[in-house]
């Protein structure tokens, strides 16, 4: 099956994002240990320069051997072997140094990308392709974040290493600095090579996720049955090829590009190299140049071109590199300034009149698709409320918007009267709680998968207890051999749970927070059977009323219309908009859409 074409990167970084990227990491190396980033910086370049002038000392030993010196040999001898050995122990003590440094300003970065990234209050990243796709780079390319310091100082050596080089030219005869020009031609073929490398690895960075995507899907354990039942296999593995053929005969077909560009400007290079030894040459035949002089020509020029290459490669590497920092501040940005949240009201710890919608709406970053709109809808304090309707309906994404994973992107929602916006987000988060039918397996000991519900009280088995209690997940862990110590999941060795079981873990996780102003159930027990659910949920509802005098309110999200027959206020949802609100008799004496759907899922059940 044919795969569509991603588009190329229309996001290049600009000039300004680039140079942030060299201040970063440039700032972190130093911060780590400025000795030895400035001791670095200074013996590669030393390194480059020694290697370069030992070439003269070839010069001398070679008018020194000619004219019979024996003196001015063994001096020139001396000379060439302690620039080597110089060269060699500066460039030995910047390797050394060089990695430490590197594998701490590595660490440093990324570091800080995870947490930029964590600490984001809203989903927002993931909602967007341009992020995903940059984000999927930094991973890919991570051994930047060690080699960027180090291709630095490479760049500092191979310059100075011209330098030294174009001066000993420049002391046999000031035309062999025209090889300069005729090596730049391979110069920009090797940068330009990297850097169209660089936008081609963005361009197919979807199809890249894709061809991961089937990978995991044709490898990992939770497919596998659908993949034998239905026959799927032979259909995946043809769509993974075609998704990893398609990224790579684009970057096939830049490879070939970049390598027809940089012979021919190894040509041009080449055909000045030879005129420089004619040139040497002649001059030597007339007497204007000594023999060492033309020693010294032959080393200096096969230097050059090798130096002309180092430099090449070091500015496409550069390049290469200053892009990914760039695309790391891009990223650290876009999470650090939305992460940035103003100091808000501390939550309160009751609520009097309960949670309003305002005339809200809501469309997900990077998508046209308005999911919610106009939503005007009282949650009573001490109330509990349920959210139904099809797929699609909004409900989840209501749900989410209680969490402030999202902001709306119309109206505004508002606790006792107070903004939602202007309360404190972690303050907000503190007093809530939630379940959702997407739920995370931690793979740790199941006291800390569940704990994890309120890290306060992650290592109080009585509370841990309690929790599993309430959202009835005891018996789960009464199956495992080692009880709350038992680690779980297959990855590390542990024990395996069936995905209900892992549901009422995650049920458990919820009721770790034993008075939360908000309780949030997002279908959590879709992998449990009605009469299950409808047990749980009758207990939840039981202790949202308990708690009434406080204000708590409990929101339950559920497919299954006998499940919430009980809650004080039922809100059917149709395509982001409510169509319909009240208690479960008032909605059936309207005989509208909640009416017609209770009474077929009625008649299912009963079948």
């Amino acid at each position: 099956m044919s795969q569509p074409e991603a588009a190329a990167p229309a996001d290049r970084p600009s000039r300004r994002e680039l140079l942030a990227g060299a201040r970063e990491v440039t700032g972190v190396a130093w911060r780590a240990s400025p000795a030895r980033t400035a001791l670095a910086l200074f013996l590669e370049p030393a390194s480059g320069a020694l290697a370069a002038l030992s070439g003269y000392w070839l010069k001398v030993v070679t008018d020194a051997v000619v004219a019979g010196d024996r003196a001015s040999a063994i001096r020139g001898v001396v000379g060439f072997v302690g620039f080597v050995g110089l060269a060699k122990i500066a460039s030995a003590a910047w390797l050394r140094l060089v990695i430490r440094l590197g594998e701490q300003t590595g660490f440093a970065m990324e570091q800080r990308l995870a947490a930029a990234v964590a600490d984001m209050p809203t989903l927002e990243i993931f909602e967007r392709p341009e992020q995903l796709d940059r984000l999927d780079l930094l991973r890919e390319q991570r051994d930047f974040y060690a080699y960027t310091f180090n291709a630095f100082g490479q760049g500092l050596r191979e310059v100075a290493r011209l330098v030294a080089t174009l001066g000993l030219l420049a002391s046999v005869d000031l035309r062999l600095l025209l090889l300069v020009p005729l090596g730049a031609p391979s110069l920009r073929a090797a940068v330009r090579a990297r850097l169209d490398g660089d936008d081609v690895q963005l361009a197919v960075a979807e199809r890249r996720r894709r061809a991961d995507h089937l990978m995991e899907v044709a490898t990992a354990p939770g497919p596998a049955r659908e993949l034998r039942v239905f026959g799927l296999a032979p259909q995946i593995a043809g769509r993974w090829e075609a998704a990893q053929a398609s990224a790579d005969a684009a970057l096939i077909a830049r490879e070939w590009q970049a390598s027809l560009r940089s012979a021919l400007a190894w040509l041009v290079f080449g055909a000045g190299f030879l005129a420089a030894i004619f040139l040497v040459l002649a001059s030597a035949a007339d007497g204007g140049a000594s023999p060492g002089d033309v020693i010294l020509v032959v080393t200096a020029a096969a230097s050059l071109a090798g130096n002309l290459g180092g430099v090449a490669n070091w500015t496409a590497q550069a390049a290469a590199a200053m892009r990914f920092l760039a695309r790391y501040v891009q990223v650290t940005r876009f999470a650090e300034e939305r992460a940035r949240d103003l100091p808000g009201a501390v939550a309160p710890t009751r609520l009097d009149a309960g949670i309003r919608f305002r005339n809200v709406s809501f469309a997900y970053p990077g998508s046209g698709e308005v999911v919610l709109q106009g939503v005007d809808l009282l949650l009573p304090a001490g109330s509990t409320v349920a959210l139904v309707g099809e797929n699609g309906a909004g409900k989840t994404t209501l749900a989410k918007l209680l969490c402030r994973l999202y902001e709306p992107t119309g109206g505004q929602i508002e606790v006792d009267g107070k903004p939602l916006t202007a309360l404190d987000i972690t303050s907000w988060r503190a007093s809530i709680s939630a379940g959702f039918q997407d739920f995370a397996r931690f793979e740790l000991a199941a006291r800390e998968s569940v704990g994890v519900g309120d890290l306060t009280a992650i290592a109080d088995d009585a509370t841990v207890t309690a929790a599993l209690t309430a959202a009835g997940a005891d018996g789960v862990i009464g199956q495992l051999d080692d009880g709350l110590d038992t680690l779980l999941g297959r990855t590390w060795g542990g024990t395996d749970l069936s995905t209900g079981q892992w549901q009422l873990l995650a049920l458990g996780r919820a009721m770790m927070r034993r008075r939360p102003l908000l309780l949030i159930l997002d279908e959590p027990t879709a992998s449990l059977d009605a009469e299950a659910e409808h047990r749980l949920f009758e207990s939840y509802a039981e202790q949202s009323r308990r708690r009434a005098a406080e204000g708590a309110i409990t929101v339950i999200v559920s497919h299954r219309f006998s499940t919430v027959r009980a809650a004080d206020l039922i809100v059917v949802l149709d395509r982001g908009r409510i169509v319909e609100a009240g208690d479960h008799r008032s909605l059936m004496s309207a005989g509208g859409t909640y009416a017609e759907l209770f009474t077929l899922q009625a008649r299912a059940y009963r079948r």
